[in-house]
C-alpha cells in the first residue's frame, strides 16, 4: 500500500457473468480472509482493525501499539465471544523481529526465537509450545539477495518435517517454490506471476502428488488501481472462470 492512507474498507462478492459482464454475486468471502476496515496513523502505522463475516457481523478485532523505547509492537485482538489474544512482537536495533509471544487470555501459548546474520538475513527461529514445552525449528538459507532460497523445517525430536526451495524474480517475488518430505521427495510445487506493482497475478499448481492433472487449479486475478496506484478492485478467477470480486475503499490524509 502506498501514499499517506488513513482508512481501507475491504468487501468481497462471489463473481457473476451476465451477458459477458463480470458482475457481483452473493455476499460471500472465498479466501481464508473477513472482510475488514483498518485504520492508519498519519505515519502510516496500522492503528486499529475490524474484521467482518459475509452477514456484516463483527467477528473480533485487532489494536496495535508500538512500544518504540522498547523495539515491541502489542497486538489485542478481542473476539465477539468474549476471547482476547495477545501478540507481542520485540525487535533489536536494526528492527529485525527477535521474538514473537502469543497469549490467549492471558495464558502464554508460545514464543518463538528468531535468529538473524549481521547483515539482517533472517537464518533461524524456534518455535515453543508452552503446553507441552516442546520446541520446532525452522532454518534459513538465503542468496546475496537477501531471499529465501531455502527453508528447512524440523520436529520437536530434532528430525527433519520438510524442506522447500524457493526462486524470486529480479524484483524479489517469490515466483517459484518445491515443497519436499521428510524423506526428499517432490510433494508439490508452485509457480506465480507478478503486475508491474508487485501484486500476484497468477498462481499455478506445476505439480501435486495428491492430484491428477485434470484436478489442478490455476488461480489468477485483474486489479483496478486508484490514481495512487493502490488497487481498489481485484477480480479472482479460477481456471480463467470468474469467481470473486474484492473492493476496497480507501481514504487518505491530506
Amino acid at each position: 500500500m502506498k501514499k499517506n492512507i488513513k482508512q481501507i474498507t475491504e468487501v468481497s462478492w462471489t463473481a457473476i457473468i451476465n451477458n459477458g459482464n463480470i458482475l457481483k454475486g452473493e455476499k460471500k468471502r472465498l479466501d481464508y480472509e473477513h472482510d475488514f476496515i483498518k485504520e492508519y496513523n498519519s505515519i502510516g502505522k496500522l492503528t486499529e482493525a475490524k474484521f467482518y463475516g459475509a452477514d456484516g457481523t463483527l467477528l473480533y478485532k485487532t489494536f496495535y501499539e508500538y512500544y518504540e523505547l522498547e523495539n515491541k509492537i502489542e497486538e489485542i485482538t478481542i473476539h465477539s465471544s468474549g476471547g482476547e489474544n495477545r501478540l507481542i512482537k520485540t525487535y533489536n536495533q536494526k528492527g529485525d523481529e527477535v521474538e514473537e509471544a502469543f497469549y490467549v487470555d492471558g495464558d502464554l501459548n508460545y514464543i518463538t526465537h528468531k535468529a538473524y546474520l549481521e547483515n539482517g538475513q533472517k537464518v533461524e527461529s524456534v518455535y515453543h509450545n508452552i503446553s507441552n514445552n516442546q520446541k520446532s525449528k525452522t532454518v534459513w538459507i538465503n542468496d546475496e539477495n537477501h531471499n529465501n532460497i531455502e527453508m528447512l523445517g524440523f520436529n520437536y525430536d530434532g528430525s527433519l518435517d520438510f524442506k522447500r526451495l524457493s526462486k524470486y524474480d529480479e524484483r524479489g517475488n517469490g515466483i517459484e517454490w518445491a515443497h519436499y518430505n521428510q524423506d526428499g521427495k517432490l510433494e508439490s510445487r508452485y509457480k506465480r506471476k507478478f503486475d508491474s506493482m508487485n501484486n500476484e497475478i497468477e498462481w499455478i499448481t506445476d505439480y501435486d502428488s495428491d492430484l491428477n492433472d485434470s484436478e489442478y487449479l490455476k488461480k489468477s486475478w485483474i486489479y483496478k488501481y486508484d490514481e495512487n496506484d493502490n488497487w481498489i478492485e481485484k477480480i479472482y478467477f479460477e481456471n480463467n472462470v470468474p469467481k470473486g470480486i474484492l473492493e476496497r475503499e480507501i481514504t487518505y490524509y491530506d
